[in-house]
């Protein structure tokens, strides 16, 4: 947890973001031979309405859930390089629990991926697939920091869930 928490705040740049990204939100930093992407990603992202209280989901469902949840995340976001899909190192996830009432609940997860970058230059596509069954309701706000420490940000949507960029 603490290595996690410290990526956090290397990729948000700001001790602020350091807990957990706000849902809605990522960032995509290319250091080196990795590329590090945390995005918050709503619980209406992943679960049906059926399962959602106020958007969010029992914690004790997102435990039964969890193995279903890292399909999910590792199916719907992609990055490639040149058109071939990058490999993806790891992938690690931490729920946003909020307790009301001896309960917790799950309002977003926050998602780490870490994905190996090629040697050569090449046009890199980000895409994710993460918007649920209400499609129209996610946008997520991207910051992607290159390895020069330029910084440009892209909003997706279901319906514009890409951006590329040279790299």
């Amino acid at each position: 947890m603490r290595r996690f928490t410290a990526l956090i705040v290397l990729l948000s740049g700001s001790a602020a973001l350091a807990h957990l990204i706000p849902a809605d939100t990522g960032t995509l930093r290319l250091v080196d031979d990795k590329a590090y992407v945390v995005m918050g990603v709503p619980s209406s992202a992943l679960f049906e309405e059926d399962r959602l209280v106020d958007g969010a989901i029992s914690e004790e469902a997102y435990g039964s859930l969890h193995s279903e949840v890292q399909s999910l995340v590792r199916a719907g976001i992609g990055l490639e390089c040149g058109g071939s899909p990058l490999a993806m190192l790891d992938l690690r996830m931490q729920p946003e629990v909020h307790y009301q009432n001896d309960s917790g609940w799950v309002a977003q997860v926050t998602a780490m991926l870490i994905f190996a970058m090629p040697d050569n230059a090449c046009r890199l596509r980000f895409e994710t697939a993460l918007y649920g069954p209400s499609e129209a309701a996610v946008t997520y706000k991207m910051r992607v920091t290159a390895a020069d420490e330029s910084v440009r940000y892209f909003e997706l949507t279901s319906f514009s869930s890409s951006f590329e960029i040279d790299m």
